[in-house]
């Protein structure tokens, strides 16, 4: 099965199923232990992580991803303090920061298989930073779009872990 049709099938499940909570739960125990934390500003049917975005920030330093059309990190000061980027997503207006400053980056992901490989939307914009990225790079998924498929390609980036509403997994 190609990535578009994995693409379209998970995107249908993940609009389907609303177990956020438990999610934001397991990610919010992982993160715990890191200072500067990179999450995302969620689109429709993504995994809602405003919430955690407000009360992490209230103790961390946390950024949000700003395209232009290259992904780069912003420090996030609050939803007022916000620009839309390339592709219109709602982004902090600062300056980038160093992406080697930032402890954890948490990705979402239309589905992902147990090797750590993530299937977004298709533009490659995380695979691009990525491999510059030194840190822990964490995709956060349903457990119904954790999936046993080998669909990555030579140019997509494992991640370190997979965080669904049941499970942390570390991926080796």
């Amino acid at each position: 099965m190609t990535k578009a049709l994995l693409r379209n099938e998970f995107i249908k499940i993940r609009k389907m199923e609303n177990m956020h909570d438990g999610i934001l739960n397991n990610l919010k125990l992982f993160l715990n232990k890191y200072q500067i934390i990179a999450l995302y500003n969620p689109l429709p049917g993504e995994i809602n992580v405003k919430p955690l975005i407000e009360s992490l920030s209230l103790t961390k330093t946390i950024c949000l991803p700003y395209c232009n059309p290259r992904l780069s990190f912003r420090r996030f000061y609050g939803f007022s303090e916000m620009t839309n980027d390339y592709f219109g997503i709602s982004a902090p207006n600062s300056c980038d920061e160093n992406i080697n400053d930032i402890e954890a980056i948490v990705i979402p992901a239309v589905a992902m298989n147990f090797g750590g490989y993530r299937l977004g939307y298709g533009y490659g914009c995380y695979d691009k930073i990525l491999s510059e990225y030194k840190g822990i790079t964490i995709g956060i998924v349903l457990d119904s779009c954790l999936i046993n498929v080998k669909f990555e390609e030579k140019h997509d980036i494992k991640l370190n872990y997979i965080i669904t509403e049941t499970k942390i997994v570390k991926v080796n």
